[in-house]
């Protein structure tokens, strides 16, 4: 009887293993899911229980390797499976097993979702969570929201980037995210107050989660909203205030490693050159060990590529030549060719500079637009237009921008090919023509290449083929005045009675006037403009400010022209004496002095240096035996000035010569 009581049923396990498992006691959870194997071993419930454990205990290892060692127990764990495989970063083993699902139910969508984010294939996961989001009718849906906005948010650094809607801002997180997404559009000034928002909101929140949490924990909270707005402060010229910022969060150290390493390498971007000993420690904050999986990889590529630059700035030239390998070798692109040339030619190995970026260029065609258009830089540098237009030309990716076709036109201009650069504005404008122009995008485009064409034409006199563009731009933008203006220009080149119809249809200046008042004064003072004295002399005149002689006064004096003068004996067939103008002690056929010769060999004597002899006018023994010397400089000269000044007397110009005293003889009295 004793025996029998003292037998537990599957039924009283599974009792104590679920108040485990609402208690958090996991470990003691995992043992009775074991004793319940023994007693019904092919129970999948205790077999899911004791994973679900395992899992909550971080044991993924053994989660993967209990699973593998059961699989009809483990059959319909395949988000557990998945899931232990995402914790370990085994990210396209936890991908293969999420796609393999035959019917993927929410949870396995929220696990595929976050396996594409960490995968970094943010256009894929934004469309999961939008799709979550239309099916789902939870309490998660805000978690879901701003998910989805930070996918949005990460996907304009990559090529798959999404629209731009309009979100929610009533929470933290949603706020946060949406500010984070106009950041990376380019939005700044929209993006810094809607970050300001998200720190309020935050600090709300929080608050009144725990109203006794200490500033410690505050400040903890708000320093990724806080990082985000001093780099919309220093993307927007205010350094000062964002380093403030920076230098805040290095001392402070918030838990999380990545915040502290983009502090440290924004601290980097701001020193550049100076402050060499904090950027080097900086440095080393920003590339330690464990970064890796907490930062994306446009984050560890732009750290790298700092790195490269803090050693090309500071002239490091090994350092910089081995960290540009490693860049390579981790981030293969064109950045580590272009840093490559710059270290050569701060060497001044230009040769060998301009060949590393021809060489990339040409095994490279597709890819390597930077390294083209430095290329290109080079050559113009060299004066080499006919090579710099042909690797111009070869960008395909950025011939129908009209940067490109500005800058090609006026190398075709400067080179006399003018042909060349009329065909060219053709061939931009005939692509752009057969798009039909439908996004607003390509048309403002368009009309810039039209407006440009025009003008090259009017400048170079082809009013002919100026006029065909300008009927296109006309229809285009039917209310430009300044199209008609031009019009009126080209006309009048070859059609007067065009031009005449034409300006007909111009506005007055009254019209264009009309509710503004005219400074006078300000169109006289802008450049290029400049009335004539006899104009305003005139206009004086009439206004009855001026005498009856103001005529005489304001025409100008007829410049005299004075006959040439030749010397006497001036012969046309002899070359004139060159140093002719000079002084003739600079003359080259001067013949010097003995005294000046003299002077002239002792260019050699006294210390080494621009100070030569500067040591002997502060000494007072040469000084007071110079002033006492026949051949002690004149009062005029400076040296002089300071011997009179040293013996308290002004020396004599020309000191009168001692007699030589006869020596007397022996004896002689």
């Amino acid at each position: 009887m004793a025996a029998a009581a003292d037998k537990v049923t599957v039924p009283q396990l599974f009792s104590q293993l679920r108040l485990c498992g609402e208690d958090g006691e996991h470990e003691r959870g995992i043992k009775i899911a074991k004793k319940i194997l023994e007693l019904a071993p092919e129970d999948k419930d205790a077999f899911r229980c004791m994973v679900v454990s395992m899992v909550q205990l971080g044991q993924f290892e053994e989660a993967i390797a209990l699973m593998k060692k059961n699989e009809a127990l483990s059959s319909g764990l395949l988000l557990e499976n998945a899931y232990c495989h995402y914790r370990l970063h085994k990210l396209n083993d936890a991908l293969a097993l999420v796609k393999g699902a035959k019917a993927q139910d929410d949870a396995e969508k929220e696990l595929f979702a976050q396996v594409l984010y960490r995968m970094e294939e943010y256009k894929d996961s934004y469309a999961v969570y939008e799709e979550l989001l239309r099916n789902c009718e939870d309490d998660y849906g805000d978690e879901r929201e701003a998910n989805m906005i930070a996918m949005g948010a990460l996907a304009v650094s990559t090529a798959g980037s999404v629209p731009m809607e309009d979100t929610r801002e009533d929470t933290y997180e949603l706020c946060y995210n949406k500010g984070c997404r106009l950041l990376a559009h380019g939005r700044i000034k929209e993006a810094e107050g809607l970050l300001g928002k998200a720190q309020e909101l935050c600090r709300e929140s929080f608050l009144e989660d725990d109203p006794n949490a200490s500033a410690e924990d505050l400040e903890e909270e708000l320093a990724l909203s806080q990082l985000q707005i001093a780099i919309c402060a220093h993307m927007q010229g205010r350094t000062s205030e964002a380093a403030e910022v920076y230098n805040h969060m290095m001392k402070s150290r918030p838990s999380d490693a990545a915040l502290v390493a983009v502090a440290a390498n924004n601290i980097v971007t701001l020193n550049r050159d100076k402050d060499v000993f904090d950027s080097r420690k900086k440095i080393k904050v920003a590339t330690a060990e464990g970064l890796e999986r907490k930062l994306t990889l446009q984050q560890r590529r732009a750290i790298a590529f700092n790195r490269c630059l803090f050693f090309l700035y500071t002239n490091q030239s090994d350092s910089c030549r081995s960290a540009v390998a490693a860049l390579e070798k981790q981030y293969p692109s064109d950045l580590p060719c272009l840093l490559e040339a710059a270290r050569l030619q701060r060497e001044k190995k230009s040769s060998r500079s301009f060949q590393a970026l021809l060489e990339y260029a040409n095994q490279h065609p597709d890819s390597a637009m930077r390294v083209q258009l430095s290329l290109a830089q080079v050559q113009l540098t060299q004066g080499s237009l006919t090579d710099a237009i042909a690797t111009l030309e070869a960008i395909q990716s950025l011939r129908r921008r009209l940067a490109m076709v500005s800058t090609l036109v006026a190398l075709y201009t400067e080179s006399g090919d003018d042909a060349a650069a009329c065909e060219l504005l053709q061939d931009a404008v005939s692509s752009f023509e057969k798009d039909q122009a439908t996004d607003a995008v390509d048309r403002a485009h368009l009309l810039d290449i039209l407006q440009f064409a025009a003008d090259f034409y009017l400048q170079h006199q082809r009013p002919e083929d100026a006029v065909a563009v300008l009927l296109k731009l006309r229809q285009a933008s039917p209310s430009r005045v300044s199209v008609v203006a031009q019009l009126v220009l080209a006309y009048a080149q070859f059609n007067p009675q065009k031009a005449e119809e034409l300006s007909a249809v111009l506005p007055g200046l009254s019209k264009l006037t009309e509710g503004e008042s005219i400074d006078v004064d300000k169109l006289e003072s802008l450049s290029g403009v400049r009335l004539r004295r006899a104009a305003r002399a005139t206009e004086s005149t009439v206004s009855g400010e001026a005498s009856a002689d103001v005529d005489k006064k304001i025409k100008k004096k007829a410049i005299k022209k004075r006959k040439v003068r030749l010397p006497k004996n001036f012969d046309p067939d002899i070359k004139p004496d060159p140093e002719r103008w000079l002084p003739r002690w600079e003359r080259s056929s001067f013949k010097k002095s003995r005294h000046q010769k003299k002077r002239a060999l002792q260019v050699g004597k006294g210390t080494q240096g621009s100070a030569a002899g500067a040591s002997d006018k502060f000494d007072a023994s040469l000084v007071a035996a110079k002033a006492d010397s026949p051949a002690a400089a004149t009062a005029d000269s400076p040296s002089a000035a300071a011997a009179a000044a040293a013996k308290g007397a002004v020396p004599k110009k020309n000191p009168a010569p001692q007699k030589k005293q006869k020596k007397k003889g022996k004896g002689k009295w």
